[in-house]
């Protein structure tokens, strides 16, 4: 068994475990894994964490957020080993330290350990709700939805309904009958469009029919939400829990209605780890978007439409913002039935998928339609990284578009409606 404070010091082990621990239990930490004969740990206080949430831009004028909880300031060491019995007898040893203290397993063989008292702050199964829900959204909400019509699978509508929030899903002529069967006609209303999915083109023509829809009804914003999340998160005080309000969508709009520049915005994907800035600007968004029908841009390109639709913003002088204090959970891509899964990522559709949208973005920056700042190259903007279930997954550096760094105009009112929600 090996201790130390460098994570890299265990890579050689089979099994691995992070302990963090309230600094009022260091003489018990540190006797209990004696650790004073290892050399590493002689400055272990010197090793805690600096961390403090920014608002560059505001937002806590809108609705309070705080990403840093108690816990990312204990300090933190890490242990290898490789005989699976020595992890009994670590619990044990930290039982008799903290009764109170957590255990929770993650990704290959780590095992994560609390060393602190029962944290009161969020009680298990509590959710946000609005204090007082009196703002309800004002642009539509629209779903795009292909082949999720049960309640396994077309999660958004079912999230919707059950916060009682009024919204549209638009489907394929050819799916007409099952919808009807499966929606709830008393918050949903179903739009018909045509059997896009017969292009080959992925959720892109459905999505530019959504957005001619409404610009044919003179509306300038609306959300468009992918059919599969299955529930809402507020990012607070360094946690992440289910929020239950159509307030998440009003507060938005209400920030993004004393702005000028913003062409899309959305929600974080709170399997993510979030930033200690309530928004990012200029980055991607995805699956929850927030989209400005008066810039006129489309969707384009049959695979990755929502990263290039950020990119096309940033490239056409718009700022994307992606909001931290808002998140979404959805399923991994491709691990349910229904939407693109058995179309265009069907038999090796996500290795097609990495390569020919890096072709397709070569090209827009060979013809000078996606412009990079001086210096950078594609090489340097187009990252190729390997996950867990897929080999080959795009990544592009943001940081390397030539308007990255447009500021957000903000005329922000003497009078801004402040947004107070509770744990129930």
């Amino acid at each position: 068994m090996e201790i130390t404070q460098k994570r890299n010091g265990i890579n050689t082990f089979q099994y691995k475990i992070i302990v963090r621990f309230n600094p009022k239990y260091f003489d018990d930490v540190y006797s209990g894994f004696n650790l004073e004969k290892y050399q590493n740990m002689k400055n272990f206080n010197s090793n805690l964490k600096n961390v403090e949430t920014t608002d560059e831009y505001n937002l806590t004028m809108y609705v309070d957020f705080n990403s840093i909880k108690r816990t990312d300031t204990y300090p933190t060491f890490y242990i290898g080993y490789n005989d699976k019995k020595e992890l009994e007898s670590i619990k044990h040893l930290v039982k008799n330290i903290c009764k109170y203290s957590l255990f929770t397993s993650s990704y290959k063989n780590t095992v994560s350990i609390m060393i602190d008292d029962v944290d009161q702050t969020f009680k298990k199964g509590q959710c946000w709700y609005s204090k007082e829900y009196i703002r309800k959204p004002r642009y539509p909400i629209n779903i795009i939805s292909l082949g999720r019509f049960t309640d396994t699978t077309g999660f958004t509508h079912k999230t919707l309904s059950s916060l009682k929030i009024h919204h549209y899903i638009f489907i394929e002529e050819r799916e007409k009958e099952n919808y009807e069967k499966w929606v709830n006609s008393e918050f949903c209303e179903i739009i018909i469009a045509d059997n896009f999915s017969e292009l080959k083109q992925g959720g892109t023509p459905m999505r530019n029919f959504i957005l001619n829809y409404w610009r044919e009804k003179n509306i300038d914003w609306l959300w468009m939400l992918d059919d599969n999340i299955k529930h809402f998160t507020r990012n607070h005080l360094g946690y992440k829990k289910i929020i239950k309000t159509g307030e998440i969508f009003s507060c938005v709009e209400d920030f993004i209605n004393d702005t000028q520049n913003v062409g899309v915005c959305s929600f974080f994907d709170d399997q993510m780890v979030a930033t200690t800035n309530p928004v990012s600007i200029n980055t991607q968004c995805f699956s929850c978007l927030f989209i400005n029908l008066t810039t006129g841009l489309d969707f384009e390109f049959k695979y990755n439409e929502d990263h290039i639709f950020s990119i096309r913003n940033i490239c056409s002088g718009y700022n994307t913002i992606k909001f931290h204090h808002f998140g979404y959970r959805k399923p991994v891509s491709g691990s349910i039935k229904g939407g693109n899964t058995d179309t265009i990522y069907a038999n090796d559709g996500y290795n097609r998928k990495c390569d020919e949208t890096i072709k397709y973005i070569t090209e827009k920056i060979n013809n000078n339609e996606f412009i990079l700042k001086a210096g950078k190259t594609i090489d340097n903007f187009i990252k190729i990284k390997s996950l867990k279930n897929k080999p080959r997954h795009l990544q592009l550096v943001y940081n390397c578009l030539q308007n990255y760094n447009n500021p957000l105009i903000q005329n922000i009112p003497n009078d801004v409606y402040k947004y107070d929600f509770i744990l129930q």
